[in-house]
């Protein structure tokens, strides 16, 4: 009996650790591709104000 918990603690402590490094994966994914699309807008709008301004 304390087998099968010590087995099952350990397969909900692996099984939650990794929901937690998918997640955190998701997480920087989603950061990343938000910052290259305010890069990208920063850069796009950069590029007009420098074309009226000159």
């Amino acid at each position: 009996m304390v087998d099968f918990v010590c087995r099952y603690t350990r397969c909900r402590l692996h099984a939650c650790s990794m929901s937690i490094t998918a997640m955190l994966d998701i997480a920087y994914k989603y950061v990343r591709y938000c910052l290259q699309l305010c890069s990208a807008l920063f850069t796009h709008t950069s590029a007009i104000l420098y074309t009226y301004a000159s």
